[in-house]
């Protein structure tokens, strides 16, 4: 966005930044100021520390990162800087011991626990449904219209996420922090060396799956799964199987299939034009953490905190 439009957003809403404070957070070995690499081979390093931040409504946090500008006497400017906000004051999340029950216990018929009010929905890829069909004795064919992005589940989250998302990596809050921090830009050039360490360690089954003629492709600007999902919400598989069925042979794959209609079943988190009507859409790692935005933003609505035209 640039400094100078920054100044320009703040300025124009109605409140400005509502922001009384900012501070750096130290209060773990991940949030506390450190130099970090900023880009996947880790050769270009700077300094990143979470935020702690204070608006007049609420509890916010953030992350920054700082590198030298060579071309400005080797300067430390702010590379990129996020702030989101975490909970509204007054209003906070109930969790731990706040939590209410799931039931309580006794007689009282009728009562139902927290999985029995829960709706639980699943959705599988074309892959999926092949693999399923063909451990149950059918006679399997993959009808491909368009080329398709694979890689294996073991190498592609291994490279994706490690070091954030696994064991003994930050708390998850902290991961999502870190992960929704980056830029689109920024993300795109990452994703590009990610994904040619993927097809280094998947070679053998991309080469396989090419010979049983399977159209792959590598993505959007070689870029591979993440922003072909952000752009298009599909035309990838993260293998777990099916491709080793496709490259013996055991099911079958047929090209020069088009598709004659599309549908739009997927939409980002956005007003509708309808007040009280929200639409939001993405895989479970989009969802997981900005719902928790579009949620402060309603409640906000509701305790007259905002408007709806603030949005």
């Amino acid at each position: 966005m640039g400094p100078d439009k920054i100044v320009s957003f703040i300025t124009s809403a109605p409140n400005g930044s509502r922001v009384l404070s900012i501070k750096f957070d130290s209060s773990n070995v991940t949030r506390k100021p450190s130099v970090a690499a900023v880009d996947f081979n880790g050769k270009v390093n700077g300094v990143v520390s979470f935020l702690t931040v204070e608006p007049d409504v609420g509890r916010e946090r953030g992350l920054v990162r700082l590198l030298q500008d060579n071309q400005d006497n080797n300067k430390w400017k702010t590379f990129t800087l996020l702030t989101a906000m975490h909970e509204s004051e007054g209003h906070e999340e109930t969790i731990g011991s706040s939590r209410p029950n799931g039931v309580d216990h006794g007689n009282h018929p009728g009562r139902k626990n927290w999985q029995e009010q829960r709706i639980a929905t699943e959705n599988y890829e074309g892959h999926d449904i092949a693999h399923d069909f063909y451990e149950h004795g059918y006679d399997v064919t993959i009808v491909q219209s368009l080329s398709t992005y694979v890689m294996s589940s073991k190498n592609g989250l291994d490279v994706l996420l490690g070091g954030l998302y696994e064991e003994g990596g930050p708390q998850t809050e902290d991961a999502d922090i870190m992960f929704m921090s980056i830029p689109n830009a920024m993300l795109k050039r990452m994703h590009q060396d990610a994904k040619a360490e993927i097809s280094r360690r998947d070679e053998k089954i991309l080469k396989g799956l090419e010979k049983a003629g399977f159209k792959l492709d590598d993505g959007s600007d070689d870029t591979g799964f993440f922003m072909k999902y952000f752009q298009r919400g599909g035309g990838y598989y993260i293998d777990v199987g099916c491709s080793q069925l496709i490259i013996d042979g055991k099911i079958k794959v047929k090209q020069g299939q088009e598709i004659r209609k599309l549908s739009h079943t997927g939409y980002c988190s956005r007003m509708t034009g309808h007040r009280g009507y929200w639409f939001f859409g993405g895989n479970l790692a989009l969802c997981k953490y900005y719902s928790r935005m579009l949620a402060l933003q309603i409640k906000a609505m509701e305790e007259g905190i905002m408007k709806y035209e603030d949005l």
